[in-house]
Formats: structure tokens, C-alpha cells, sequence
């Protein structure tokens, strides 16, 4: 799904619950410019150390696109 100006918040919801589906541990931000956003929290040890040093952000105009950065990275279900 591509995302244009006339999506309707029905159409966003749906894109956020695929990708959600998709890359659990990720949260998903649609802006009102159109502009989507993936986020997680930097994965820590126990002692608060960063251990795996991997992208905690990506952005990209379509949740295609979207999804598209976050495969590449190898941030699917694993």
C-alpha cells in the first residue's frame, strides 16, 4: 500500500497493523505530512549496556517503502 494525501485514518490503521504484524518490537508513526516513521528502544543488557548494535529508526514516504528498509535491515519476524 502506497500512502497519498487522501488515505483515510482507516487505511493508515490498517498499513500501522501489517507492519506491526510484520516487525513486532517496532512501532509505526504515520505524520500528517504523510511521513511514515518506524521506532524501537535501543536493546540493552541487563547492566544497561547497548548490546546489539542495530538501527532503532527508519523512516520513508509509504509504508511499502517502509517495509522495504526494515526487511533489508533484517528486521522481519526472525
Amino acid at each position: 500500500m502506497t500512502s497519498t494525501p487522501t488515505d483515510t485514518a482507516e487505511d493508515v490503521e490498517d498499513a500501522k497493523a501489517r507492519l506491526k504484524a510484520e516487525f513486532p518490537g517496532w512501532s509505526f508513526i504515520h505524520s500528517d505530512r504523510g511521513r511514515w516513521w518506524a521506532m524501537r528502544d535501543i536493546q540493552r543488557d541487563e547492566s544497561g549496556r547497548r548490546f546489539k548494535r542495530a538501527p532503532s529508526g527508519f523512516d520513508a514516504d509509504t509504508p511499502d517503502q517502509l517495509r522495504a528498509a526494515l526487511s533489508e535491515a533484517g528486521e522481519g519476524q526472525q
